[in-house]
């Protein structure tokens, strides 16, 4: 699956949660390149801490590696644990 697809399942998803009522909120972690993911009053973490030079070929493995835990923890449900907060 390319980065691109992955991105708009992502969307979908959220898209699908949000308009069920659901909270969905994403937000700033230990770098650019990691978020905190909180849905329906549990959260998780995704990403990387380190913090590439942006524009460097390690900026854009870290921009896919997000994408990716992002898509396995809202699609495929694996990754972190969520924790209820």
């Amino acid at each position: 699956m390319t980065r691109a697809e992955k991105c708009e399942a992502i969307l979908d998803n959220v898209r699908a949660v949000a308009v069920s009522g659901k909270t969905v909120s994403f937000t700033e972690d230990w770098s650019p390149y990691s978020m905190t993911v909180a849905v329906v009053g549990a959260h998780s973490h995704v990403g990387l801490w380190d913090e590439p030079e942006p524009g460097t070929p390690e900026a854009e493995k870290a921009w896919s590696h997000l994408v990716d835990q992002l898509h396995a923890q809202l699609i495929e449900h694996r990754g972190l644990s969520w924790a209820k907060s």
